[in-house]
């Protein structure tokens, strides 16, 4: 069973998987265009030659497709506590609760939890990820197209619901 079917509706399920259809759609065809980010990582595509208006599209919409794409893997019914977030919080409900006020703080985006190069988790939000260099591991998606069928106006329910599904395993060194 899909482990996000615990939390949001198999139409809602639907409607994310085709968006990232549309999105990957998208990035074939810019690669398409610009064959030289064929298979290219977001820094590596930071790094080209390409014309602005053309390398801020093709970096957002293939931010966009992997944070997508990341948010789909971050949750399981796995119970696993990894050591880094036991020697960094009290508890993982208090890890959780640390996702929870920043994504309910924040209007849209991306709640992301990457492992800093000190191998401490480091939760930030998409619009702060330009500054850190790391891969995030676990994704959540707090834009109203994300919980709006579900949940409506109740996007605390929302947070909550998912945040209690999210696969902590991923975060794990080994």
């Amino acid at each position: 069973m899909d482990p996000m079917r615990s939390f949001l509706t198999e139409e809602n399920i639907l409607i994310h998987r085709e968006y990232m259809k549309t999105l990957r759609l998208k990035h074939s065809i810019m690669e398409k265009s610009f064959p030289e980010i064929k298979d290219k990582s977001v820094f590596e595509i930071e790094k080209m030659r390409l014309p602005i208006s053309c390398k801020e599209e093709i970096l957002e919409n293939l931010k966009d497709y992997i944070s997508h794409e990341l948010y789909f893997r971050s949750f399981s019914q796995s119970i696993t506590v990894p050591d880094v977030i036991k020697m960094r919080y009290s508890s993982p409900e208090a890890f959780l609760y640390e996702i929870y006020l920043l994504a309910s703080e924040k209007k849209q985006g991306f709640i992301y939890v990457l492992i800093s190069n000190k191998g401490v988790p480091e939760i930030v939000h998409s619009d702060d990820i330009k500054r850190m260099r790391w891969m995030p591991r676990l994704a959540l998606d707090i834009s109203e197209h994300s919980y709006f069928l579900d949940y409506r106006f109740e996007k605390d329910r929302y947070i909550r619901s998912a945040i209690s599904n999210m696969n902590l395993s991923l975060l794990d060194n080994t």
